[in-house]
């Protein structure tokens, strides 16, 4: 199986200090997660939420949007709070992957700076997804690191990119 390349943004308020994102906690569990997301994605790969439980860490939602036929994006929230908001591009048709995107992002009240989208828009390999992190909170979250990729792997791997 290919990787995918994870690019990381922080577009919440400074914190006066390094930022330092969290790192994947690379799983000892049969590809669980992946496998629980890649169902949940053959089921319903337009919406769905969902809730993630991974070790000793609070409970994550999931809310997937699936944008076009080869993207999506994902909004992650602890509580009633988002965390961050992954994007995720397969690369198969940039334009239109773009503009669906872009649509959902602007349907909801998501802090994402154009120049950061612009910048992501400019990332030259496919495919790729990129997390923004939206609170300081979220920036060494663990779980927002491994969930992410855990879906970019489902993702991908369902429409036979990697």
């Amino acid at each position: 199986m290919g990787m995918v390349e994870g690019i990381i943004y922080y577009v919440g308020p400074d914190t006066g200090r390094p930022i330092r994102p969290g790192q994947n906690l690379m799983l000892d569990d049969d590809g669980a997660l992946c496998q629980t997301f890649r169902k949940a994605l053959l089921e319903s790969q337009r919406q769905f939420e969902m809730q993630i439980r991974v070790l000793q860490y609070p409970p994550m939602a999931c809310h997937w949007m699936g944008c076009a036929q080869t993207a999506g994006v994902a909004a992650w929230r602890h509580d009633k709070v988002i965390e961050a908001v992954t994007v995720y591009l397969n690369g198969v048709d940039p334009k239109e992957e773009a503009i669906a995107v872009e649509m959902a992002l602007a349907s909801k009240p998501l802090p994402i700076p154009l120049y950061r989208w612009h910048e992501l828009l400019q990332h030259g390999k496919r495919p790729v997804y990129a997390t923004f992190l939206i609170t300081p909170a979220s920036i060494e979250d663990r779980v927002v690191a491994t969930a992410a990729s855990a879906l970019a792997n489902s993702f991908f791997s369902i429409l036979g990119t990697v």
